[in-house]
């Protein structure tokens, strides 16, 4: 992980379908050229892909909590099948 063991990576940046993540520069002590993730929240879907991707254990160094946006979605309506079953024949199908 960038701020403790001073190595990037970028796996998050590159899994991000939507290009949300980009990896911008950390001023570090030892003054190594590294750089962490930064979200940009206009085009973050928050699907988790750059969260999963994230190889650092045991704590990742980027979270998705989702997108307050698809809380919002409306729930489809689920309609009951109603599947009648002739018992007077040998075999189902």
């Amino acid at each position: 992980m960038v701020y403790m063991d001073n190595t990037d990576c970028g796996a998050c940046s590159e899994h991000c379908p939507t290009k949300a993540v980009d990896m911008v520069p950390y001023p570090n002590p030892v003054n190594k050229r590294l750089k962490i993730p930064e979200v940009k929240p206009k085009y973050c879907i928050g699907c988790g892909g750059c969260e999963h991707a994230c190889p650092t254990k045991p704590c990742k160094a980027i979270y998705v909590d989702g997108n307050p946006v698809h809380k919002l979605a409306k729930k489809p309506v689920v309609k009951k099948i109603e599947e009648k079953v002739d018992d007077n024949e040998d075999f189902p199908f």
